[in-house]
């Protein structure tokens, strides 16, 4: 029974499995995004156009977008936004006809792939399943599930390659007290589907605001703090202090504001906020 069971395990993982061909294509698909608000990820969903998170690019004045090797793809315009959602298309001067098909949202129990540049700027296709749905929870986001890839607006793909959501990560690290809000979200592809469907433009720079509330500080505090490490490993280091200091406020900032959203006693807070600055 039991190595039937492994033949089972094994069988399952082969068949769902990316192909090297479809593995190249993802990987030409993914790129490197730094602004003044933090590092992350995107992905060509149109030949001139890469999807990301709000976020990372929200009143920045200075965005830089480069593929796997390091080349700038370059810039041209804002092409829309969804403030709710945290999701940004942005256009740029060079085409790609490697970019990846938006599918539909993904269900509980399924096996997908998410891909995202972790803090050493290496790309990172890792797999896991989808644990649970639910849409009265924080950030916004539908559907949750425990990774470690570190940059936010990387794809969510199916076992075929197709997009099933963004990716964003909830909190880089929380203390034990909150370890039931450690994971990592998605936004699913219907509300990117809907978005593609808009026909605005924006001349860069444009100031795009998103809602101030504890979300939108914890993810902008883990893109800040992500950008500090890169900056040391690349002796940038009074830039490394800046942008660690930054990072720091705004994940104590959120945490801070989810607390007193979840209605905890002051003084359990001070103490949570204590021991999560700790673990920096």
């Amino acid at each position: 029974l039991i190595a039937m069971l492994i033949i089972l395990f094994c069988t399952t993982n082969v068949v769902h499995a990316l192909t090297n061909e479809k593995r190249n294509q993802i990987r030409n698909a993914t790129v490197f995004i730094e602004t003044e608000n933090g590092i992350g990820t995107g992905f060509y969903i149109s030949a001139n156009t890469v999807a990301t998170c709000l976020h990372l690019i929200a009143g920045a004045t200075n965005i830089t977008i480069a593929s796997e090797n390091g080349r700038n793809l370059g810039v041209s315009h804002l092409r829309a936004y969804d403030s709710t959602h945290d999701i940004a298309f942005i256009g740029v001067q060079t085409p790609n006809h490697n970019f990846l098909n938006i599918t539909t949202n993904p269900v509980q129990g399924e096996q997908i792939h998410a891909v995202g540049y972790d803090e050493n700027g290496i790309l990172q296709i890792k797999s896991s399943r989808i644990e649970r749905h639910s849409y009265k929870d924080f950030c916004y986001s539908g559907i949750r599930f425990p990774i470690t890839i570190s940059s936010d607006g990387g794809p969510v793909l199916d076992i075929h390659g197709n997009v099933k959501g963004i990716f964003f990560i909830g909190m880089l690290r929380a203390p034990s007290e909150l370890a039931e809000l450690n994971y990592s979200f998605v936004v699913p592809a219907s509300k990117l589907s809907e978005l593609f469907r808009k026909t605005w433009s924006f001349t860069l720079p444009k100031s795009v605001e998103l809602k101030v509330d504890h979300c939108k500080l914890i993810r902008q505090g883990n893109a800040k703090l992500r950008k500090s490490k890169w900056l040391d490993r690349s002796r940038r280091y009074d830039e490394a202090v800046h942008y660690s200091k930054l990072g720091k406020q705004n994940l104590e900032n959120g945490l801070d504001k989810l607390l007193r959203k979840r209605k905890i006693p002051y003084r359990q807070i001070v103490s949570l906020l204590r021991k999560a600055a700790k673990l920096f």
